[in-house]
């Protein structure tokens, strides 16, 4: 199940996810490959952003998305916010489950697609902090918990 947050990201702005690694016990685990892929609400990849390595790797890591990550698609219609995926995969060895085991989780938010006012100038204040937290408890197979806080970063 994909952790989704409510509030939209200011378009072409910056923000920063934490993503916490759970084993099968909701451990917190440091995994031995991980990467992380950015789609809209239909699989197309984002600004190349396809399989993208985590450095360095922890039991908590941070991806921090900016500017043409978090720009709206000008085909899309203007003021309706536009849902973006951010897919973690990762593996790590396991004293119960084994080595390899697999880990996989999604965090979906929103990106703002502010309509164009003629003779005006748009400006974004980021002010809120979003911090839900999902506990996917694994059963029988561990996942990848995001723990996303959405920060914007100045």
């Amino acid at each position: 199940m994909a952790t989704r947050l409510t509030d939209p990201i200011p378009a072409e702005s910056s923000c920063s996810f934490l993503v916490s690694f759970l084993d099968e016990n909701s451990s917190p685990v440091s995994p031995k490959e991980a990467s992380w892929s950015l789609m809209d609400k239909n699989g197309a990849i984002i600004n190349f952003r396809k399989n993208v390595s985590l450095s360095p790797l922890a039991a908590i890591c941070r991806i921090t998305l900016t500017g043409l990550d978090l720009k709206p698609n000008e085909d899309f219609k203007k003021g309706v916010n536009q849902l973006r995926i951010l897919r973690v995969k990762a593996i790590y060895d396991s004293i119960i489950m084994g080595t390899d085991v697999p880990l996989k989780g999604d965090l979906e938010f929103y990106v703002e697609n502010p309509v164009a006012i003629i003779g005006e100038t748009a400006s974004a204040s980021p002010s809120a902090s979003v911090s839900p937290s999902s506990s996917n408890s694994p059963s029988p197979s561990p996942s990848v918990s995001p723990s996303a806080s959405a920060s914007p970063s100045a």
